[in-house]
């Protein structure tokens, strides 16, 4: 197909649409000027309640301004001391830090924020369990280290994490896992969007096509079992990976959440970047099994892995390629037939000419956005 057929699968609003934000759409707090950095670590250490409440201590070297959040609406839900136990004050711009300051310890009430908030995109909870961006609860100082190898990249230097669970709390997070238990934390974290996920978690891994997978089942009802998800998406990573021989990306996380859904077994999904590559999938509570196994939604958010992120305002290609190979893909892997997979895509074209307009390509990307991360309705 030409690239200019799958750019008009968006413009034409192809075959239905998920949200897969890159850029995270929520405006920062101001920062400070940034400083020559002499840092080349930040170090987290972090626990976790039973009642969500996330005390972290954080570390670096070199001189910071300050320790923030991402999103100035977490800024009500902590407090802070620091590295003896003296109280810091948390204003309108994070904590301000003395010269001297190396580590401060914060504490933020997860659980009263996704109550209170109720913020798909920042905190909420769901069946017991908080959904979270670390744009809330990872707090990190101001000006994050930059990289003096001259490479180009001004935020290369990366950060490392420890979690610690209160017992019958599980975590799901979206950076990869270091040898020594910890987590690899890149500036991508704050820039992407991401989510974590805190509280009765089932979690198991698999290969398929390649890659390694962690998926993390929120709590809630499901008839689908453990064994019929890791079937359902392996089918999915495998049909993927047959776009170049092998799956896009080495690791990848997925979070299952279940919800009461009266249609299709698999409503919803999300493509997350933030931290490292994943996807958050609703899953309707009286799917079944053998429901799952060739539906549309898992070949569609995996498919955004194969090329990079695009940036906020320009979804088309991302959204069309990923349109695309949800049929092609499925039909390759032979999880549809032949006919049903072109019909599948003429389909779309056919709902595109109904209900799209004759916009150019920059005004029609522009209006298509990203939902936001909507998997909690």
């Amino acid at each position: 197909v030409a690239i200019g057929a799958i750019g008009a699968i968006v413009v034409i609003g192809a075959i239905g649409a998920c949200a897969s934000p890159t850029i995270a759409a929520a405006p920062p707090i101001v920062r400070a000027p940034s400083i020559a950095a002499a840092t080349k670590r930040i170090e987290w250490n972090v626990e976790v309640s039973s009642a969500f409440v996330v005390d972290e201590r954080v570390c670096w070297d070199g001189p910071m301004t300050r320790v923030m959040p991402e999103n100035a609406r977490a800024l009500p839900y902590a407090t802070a001391v620091d590295d003896r136990g003296r109280p810091l004050v948390v204003g309108d711009d994070g904590i301000a830090l003395a010269p001297d300051d190396r580590c401060v310890v914060v504490r933020f009430d997860l659980g009263r924020a996704a109550r209170e908030l109720d913020d798909r995109e920042l905190a909420t909870m769901r069946n017991g369990a908080v959904i979270a961006s670390p744009d809330a609860w990872l707090w990190r100082p101001e000006p994050w280290p930059r990289d003096g190898d001259g490479d180009g990249d001004a935020h290369a230097e990366r950060g490392a994490l420890r979690v610690h669970t209160a017992d019958g709390i599980g975590a799901a997070l979206p950076w990869p896992k270091l040898r020594d238990g910890r987590y690899d934390v890149s500036y991508a974290t704050w820039k992407m969007v991401a989510r974590a996920a805190f509280g009765k978690i089932v979690a198991h891994e698999f290969d398929a096509g390649g890659a390694h997978f962690t998926v993390s089942r929120l709590p809630g009802p499901l008839h689908v079992s453990d064994a019929g998800i890791e079937r359902w998406l392996a089918s999915a990573a495998d049909a993927v990976s047959l776009v170049d021989g092998h799956f896009p990306v080495k690791t990848a996380q997925i979070i299952v959440v279940p919800i009461d859904f009266g249609g299709r077994s698999v409503p919803f999904g999300m493509a997350v970047r933030g931290g490292g590559p994943g996807a958050i999938i609703l899953v309707s509570r009286g799917a079944h099994d053998d429901d799952l196994v060739g539906e549309w939604v898992s070949v569609h958010e995996l498919s955004h892995l194969l090329i990079p992120p695009v940036k906020h305002g320009e979804p088309w290609l991302s959204e069309g390629l990923a349109s695309y190979y949800q049929q092609i893909a499925r039909g390759r892997a032979g999880l549809l037939s032949e006919a049903d997979a072109w019909a599948g895509l003429v389909d779309g074209f056919d709902r595109g000419r109904a209900d799209g307009s004759s916009e150019p390509l920059s005004k029609a990307a522009a209006h298509m956005g990203f939902p936001g991360a909507g998997f909690v309705h």
